[in-house]
Parts: structure tokens; sequence; C-alpha cells
């Protein structure tokens, strides 16, 4: 993902003092491209595999169990909209259970403009990434990339596209 996805997200967090931690991979994208080829359609499984569900999963074991019972769900809330791409109108829900992951989307049903008005009323500011390439800048595997989005990463974030570049050959 861009840095600046992940500096947004630390800002947001200190600015409404909301506690943050950054699970981080075990590996890294570089490695899993020389493994693997550079990512594309089919690959973003195992992209989110290696750099997101593994170490979610090792963060989880840290979380410790009550005294004399078995861990039960553990809630984890994502900002998963239906209708923010083709691809998510079909593959995501409200909620859902995965092993002892309570998935919670507490905004998948809202459109843009609830979005935006949530926004508002709460003073939550709006991500540079997501105002200039219209997408949250927090996975580019490749797996799912729209026609534009390399053209809109070289542009806005030319930086970020050089190492894409340099992963791609």
């Amino acid at each position: 993902g861009l840095p600046q996805t992940e500096w947004y997200v630390q800002s947001v967090c200190e600015q409404m003092q909301w506690p943050l931690i950054i699970a981080s991979p075990f590996t890294t994208y570089a490695m899993l491209c020389v493994k693997h080829g550079f990512m594309g359609p089919g690959m973003h499984a195992t992209a989110y595999q290696f750099l997101k569900d593994r170490p979610l999963q090792a963060w989880l074991k840290t979380i410790p169990k009550q005294a004399g019972h078995k861990r039960k769900l553990i809630g984890l809330s994502a900002g998963v909209r239906a209708t923010e791409s083709t691809r998510r109108m079909g593959h995501s829900e409200a909620i859902r259970i995965e092993g002892q992951r309570l998935w919670i989307n507490p905004i998948h049903n809202w459109s843009a403009m609830d979005v935006a008005l949530y926004r508002k009323r709460y003073g939550l500011p709006r991500s540079e990434v997501k105002d200039k390439i219209h997408i949250s800048g927090e996975c580019f595997c490749g797996a799912f990339a729209a026609p534009n989005e390399r053209r809109d990463l070289e542009y806005w974030f030319p930086e970020f596209a050089a190492e894409l570049d340099k992963y791609e050959a």
C-alpha cells in the first residue's frame, strides 16, 4: 500500500486519540514477487494471506483469554462497502464469521454520500490518496488493478509507481 495511506491512518488515530496497532507482515511484497512473480489477476489470495492475514492471525494470538474460558469470537471492524466497487458488490457482507473472527462492516450498506456526511459530522479528514486516485491505497498487489490505476499512481505518486516498476522487472 501507499505510505500516504498509512500516514493518514496514523494521523487520524492520533487526532481522534484512538489506539492503533500495526501488525507487520513476516515477508515483504518484494520477496513475494521474487518467489511468485509480480502479482496479477488470481494472486490476490496469496498477497492477502502473506501481507495481511498472517500478521492479523499472529496479533490475534496475543489477545489474552479470560481465565477458565475458551476464546470465542473476536470482533474486527472493517470499512468495506458493498457499492464501492463491482468486485465487492457480490463478495462483501455486513457481518461474517471466519473461524474465531467476527468481521463487522458497519458501513456496508452506506453510499458515498453517507460516508461524506458522517466524515463531516464527526470531523474526520479525507485521505489525500482517496482524493487523488479515488481508492484507499491500502492494497496495490496488482490483482484487481483497474485499467487507469497504474497511470494514476504514476501521476500522483511517482515514487511508489517506480517501486512497483522495480518489482515487476
